[in-house]
């Protein structure tokens, strides 16, 4: 519908016919938002020939009172009009409102109202509107759903459930209000009724693709911990995609969104074959490209991901997308300093691109270029705020160059960051990672409560475990319990050096070398360089089984690689 002015022979031409109410199109099936804020700029008011059918009623149908009503909703319609020609809101607002008390069964009239009443703010007075209109016993389906997402916009919850509710009942294949309230249903745990009310959109008669991409598009939203209820809730999405591939749709922009939602059922098969048939016939075309180069990158394949994300760069080298996706290639083979280049590149080419900053900052961490790191995290805190990521990267970079007071303060900034736009980060390698940098920076009670906090979240969680028991042996407490915490740690990771290291240790601390012996001998060889702490306890524990010169040769290793006066006390002393 327009927004056009409306000249005085159409409204005065108006007055001549009774408007029974003015047609409401239904809406299009489109990846918007179901309950977004209504438009702030209002559309039409509903008398434009363009899109208002106008119904004569028998003289014999209509009462005098009901011949009255509508001639005065229309006079105020026309007044309405008139006000809005003078640029007078307030006056017309006053004459449309009257028109729609009068007549409330004017749904575009309705709703058109009650979208300026939300622009202006009147959430009350918006409401109000088309309640009145959605409460008539032949309301259509749509100005249903148009009262629930006002509610919902209000948040008012469960009045927007009873709305969207009454849509569905109203016409069973309003995909708008599927998409409105089934969302809500899963917010407010009802998933049981969620899945009831998908199962009688899946049951209509509708030869639309559009309609079962989006309904199958809702099965994604379930968070299953049942396997087997995981598995029938994808299987059912997947039906509703089928039927809409099998209604064979061309248009490229629905078979975009029909490979997303298989990507998003874990699907990736079929996904791939939908962006590839649509890469071969729009070639110059990015958008099934980058799909393609997404699902390789999750697949681990990452010569195709590669391949699909250098022809995006060869189409538009002025594009940061590809530069940032090959830079996480880079990372994944390792290839740092490629991937350095490559993010830098990402970060020209769109500076407001928040987060290649952060992969930019990762990359050159693991460069160990931890100045310039800290520079570019900078860079993007001053562009962007607080964010958990560039926080905790600032913090591991702080970390690193032994500035212990910044990296904590980095990891308190990062955990608020985190609790208000990203709590799922704050896991438990986050707690672990803050932990072991407390217990660097000498801060031991706080490290061990950091450090179970990360075992709170994930009690097996092996470098934690190990982490916290190997502390506990260096003091000389706990041992019993650090061996059984070690040899967790072991059954997740059998070859792991450190926590062979470890279990040895706490078998020699308990004054049993002979057992620590074959341990430590173990980690030894399966280091991948000599380290001067493995080398050291090796030296400590063939010492204790008799064997002095093999025990003096591990010491002069250890000190070799990094001078320590303890053991060199003890290579002094043998003789």
């Amino acid at each position: 519908m327009r927004t056009s002015r409306y000249c005085w022979s159409a409204c005065l031409g108006a007055f001549l016919v009774w408007v029974a109410g003015c047609a409401h199109p239904r809406p299009t099936h489109t990846d918007s938002n179901p309950t977004a804020v209504p438009p702030s700029r209002p559309v039409s008011l509903g008398l434009s020939s363009d899109n208002v059918t106008y119904k004569t009623s028998p003289s014999t149908a209509a009462s005098d009172a009901d011949t009255e009503r509508r001639a005065h909703a229309l006079a105020s319609f026309a007044a309405g009009l008139v006000a809005q020609e003078k640029d007078s809101q307030e006056e017309s607002l006053r004459y449309f409102a009257q028109s729609v008390a009068a007549d409330p069964s004017n749904e575009a009239l309705a709703i058109d109202l009650a979208r300026r009443y939300w622009v202006l703010l009147q959430t009350n007075r918006a409401i109000d509107v088309v309640r009145r209109s959605a409460a008539l016993p032949d309301a259509s389906s749509e100005v249903k759903s148009f009262l629930g997402t006002l509610y919902f916009q209000a948040r008012r919850f469960p009045d927007a459930m009873a709305a969207f509710g009454a849509a569905v009942d109203k016409d069973p294949q309003n995909l708008g209000a599927y998409q409105a309230l089934i969302p809500l249903l899963i917010r407010e745990k009802r998933g049981a009724d969620a899945r009831r009310l998908l199962e009688r959109a899946g049951n209509q008669s509708v030869n639309d693709p559009a309609y079962w991409i989006d309904i199958g598009s809702l099965y994604a939203l379930f968070d299953e911990t049942d396997a087997k209820v995981k598995a029938a809730t994808r299987d059912r999405g997947l039906a509703c995609l089928h039927r809409a591939e099998a209604l064979k749709p061309t248009d490229p922009m629905l078979l975009q969104r029909l490979g997303e939602r298989y990507q998003a059922l874990n699907e990736p098969v079929r996904a791939e074959a939908i962006f590839r048939e649509l890469r071969s016939h729009y070639p110059n075309s990015p958008a099934p490209t980058a799909k393609l180069a997404e699902i390789y990158l999750r697949e681990g394949k990452i010569k195709e991901a590669k391949e699909q994300l250098e022809a995006l760069r060869r189409n538009n080298p002025a594009d940061a997308v590809p530069y940032y996706y090959l830079g996480l290639v880079a990372m994944e083979e390792r290839e740092f300093s490629v991937a350095v280049g490559h993010f830098d590149r990402a970060v020209f080419l769109k500076p407001e691109f928040e987060g290649a900053y952060s992969e930019l900052a990762a990359a050159q961490l693991s460069q160990r270029q931890e100045a310039l790191a800290l520079s570019t995290l900078e860079t993007a805190r001053k562009k962007f705020g607080d964010s958990y990521r560039g926080e905790f990267l600032s913090a591991m970079a702080c970390a690193r160059l032994k500035r212990f007071p910044e990296a904590l303060s980095h990891f308190e900034t990062a955990e608020t960051a985190g609790k208000k736009r990203q709590p799922e980060a704050l896991d438990h390698r986050f707690y672990y990672q803050w932990g072991a940098v407390l217990e660097e920076a000498g801060h031991h009670e706080e490290s061990e409560r950091r450090i179970r906090q990360s075992l709170s979240i994930k009690p097996d969680f092996d470098e934690a475990l190990n982490h916290l028991a190997y502390t506990w042996v260096e003091q000389g407490i706990h041992l019993q319990e650090a061996r059984k915490m070690i040899e967790q740690a072991l059954h997740t990771d059998p070859e792991n050096p450190a926590y062979l290291d470890s279990l040895a240790w706490v078998l020699f601390r308990l004054g049993k070398p002979q057992e620590a012996l074959p341990q430590i001998e173990k980690a030894s060889k399966l280091m991948p360089e000599l380290d001067p702490t493995v080398e050291d306890h090796l030296g400590d524990i063939l010492n204790a089984v008799g064997r002095t010169a093999e025990a003096k040769a591990a010491w002069e290793r250890s000190v070799k690689i990094e001078k320590n006066e303890k053991i060199q006390k003890k290579i002094d002393s043998v003789k």
